[in-house]
């Protein structure tokens, strides 16, 4: 047998109605304590097994609609003592209308809200998601207790008393409380779709940057897989197997070249991949020169490289010949400051400790960071640069938090990355002061403005760096601090 108001199994006949113990104590409880339930749904809702908690005034209009009475002395019944008694009463009432029941006064006393049925019920056959409830009409209305008499002391302990049933019923002396703290202030509208609305934006959202993280990670493969393979293999033969590359036909000349045409290479690939990343197609010309302006190719080359360098040795092949561009080449090649500053600055990104797919993240983040020059020419181009900015540092940031174990290394993460964010600056002051001014026709390369050498320290310490349209803007999503890396006595 079946609860007659809520579907679930029924234990018996209580109070003249075939019900289950939750709603024989529901019953009993706002009878005996004169609670007031609210329907914010028009009084429309269908109770069943599953959202029979869901709204508790159409519950209790429904007890009342059934012929649920706790005390037959109001009915001018007489009072039933047993169970087989109420069933067969039961049984006599069942042709008689619910209209004609005097308990219907109850229901419209004790649980009416005085508004027409709103659509967005518990009813499926809603319509639309955007109607909001008058808040007067729905959150306090005029309403009366029923005038129950006072009848026979029973025992609640052998009622089944639901925890979550308790919790949404509002008693009337503080439902006057809240009733009067609200008179004189304006309106507020209760958005009741908001939380669906909020779930489909957070479910969109999440997709989103799955569906990023997925195309990050096949752009890695197809533009750097090789590379990085290549390289692993590399440090990987000569940390773990003690296996050297030894090539002794390579000359200064032949390094240099070399070198040229792996960094062509490098630019090609930055902005291949950059072109790769979702949002770039969606830039106008001068956004898309904002991503692959000089100096964030040179921060690319730099943490792309970095994996693959230790304290004291490179382990980075280079050309079609797989020349290892050690340690050795590159000091004949570069001035000694400028290998102590990039070797300090991967070594300080290593410390982070992101993964691959972090790294080009964080990559893209760097790439997509407005320039003053975009916010000047083209307002509606900056405004989707940030956005699809803000986009990869939320990608960026989700993939810490899932990864960290606890807020301590998550907290720890993004120290270290603030700090990163600060040594960017120094790597756009050496781009534009010093390796714009490289003399490359012979090794090792120096920066000469005119008949004067640039050093690295000149070009860390310079400080015009406004005038430069792709520069740092302040005002951008991602701001940058001032950080220093100090080069040491080893230049001397």
């Amino acid at each position: 047998m079946k609860c007659e108001i809520c579907g679930r199994a029924a234990t018996g006949v209580h109070y003249g109605v075939l019900a289950c113990e939750g709603c024989k104590a529901f019953y009993r409880r706002g009878v005996e304590k004169k609670i007031t339930y609210l329907c914010y749904f028009g009084n429309n809702c269908t109770p069943d097994a599953n959202t029979r908690a869901c709204c508790k005034a159409c519950r209790f209009q429904r007890c009342l609609r059934l012929g649920m009475k706790i005390h037959g002395a109001k009915l001018k019944d007489p009072v039933l003592d047993g169970k087989k008694k109420g069933k067969r009463k039961l049984q006599g009432k069942n042709a008689e209308s619910p209209e004609s029941c005097p308990t219907m006064e109850i229901s419209r006393i004790t649980c009416s809200t005085q508004t027409d049925p709103n659509p967005l019920s518990t009813n499926p056959g809603i319509s639309s998601a955007d109607d909001f409830i008058d808040p007067d009409d729905a959150l306090f209305p005029d309403l009366a207790l029923a005038e129950v008499p006072s009848g026979y002391e029973l025992d609640l302990a052998d009622m089944d008393v639901e925890d979550d049933e308790a919790a949404a019923s509002v008693p009337s002396d503080r439902l006057a409380m809240v009733r009067s703290k609200r008179e004189g202030q304006p309106p507020r509208r209760k958005m009741v779709t908001f939380m669906n609305h909020y779930m489909a934006v957070l479910e969109d959202n999440r997709r989103q940057m799955a569906a990023t993280v997925q195309a990050v990670a096949s752009a890695i493969e197809e533009v750097f897989g090789d590379q990085i393979r290549c390289w692993k293999s590399c440090m990987e033969r000569e940390l773990i197997f003690g296996e050297m590359l030894y090539q002794p036909q390579t000359t200064l000349e032949i390094m240099m070249e070399t070198l040229y045409c792996h960094n062509a290479d490098s630019v090609k690939r930055t902005q291949r991949f950059a072109s790769m990343m979702p949002g770039t197609c969606e830039l106008d010309v001068s956004a898309k020169k904002n991503v692959t302006a000089g100096w964030k190719w040179l921060a690319f080359w730099l943490i792309h490289h970095g994996g693959f360098l230790t304290a004291e040795e490179s382990y980075i092949v280079i050309g079609a010949d797989n020349l290892r561009y050690c340690r050795y080449w590159q000091q004949m090649i570069s001035e000694w400051p400028l290998l102590v500053f990039i070797y300090k600055f991967c070594g300080e990104f290593k410390e982070i400790g992101l993964t691959q797919i972090e790294t080009y993240l964080l990559l893209a983040v760097v790439m997509f960071e407005p320039g003053v020059d975009v916010r000047k020419q083209s307002p509606e181009g900056n405004s989707k640069l940030e956005l699809i900015h803000r986009h990869y540092t939320d990608v960026l940031f989700d993939a810490l938090k899932r990864r960290c174990t606890d807020n301590a290394q998550l907290t720890d993460t993004c120290r270290k990355l603030e700090r990163f964010f600060s040594a960017l600056k120094l790597v756009h002051r050496l781009h534009r002061h010093y390796f714009r001014a490289l003399d490359m026709t012979k090794a090792p390369f120096r920066a000469m403005k005119g008949q004067r050498q640039v050093t690295v320290l000149d070009a860390l310490r310079w400080k015009d760096d406004n005038e430069d349209p792709n520069g740092f803007d302040n005002r951008a999503p991602l701001a940058y601090k001032p950080f220093a890396i100090r080069i040491g006595s080893s230049e001397s």
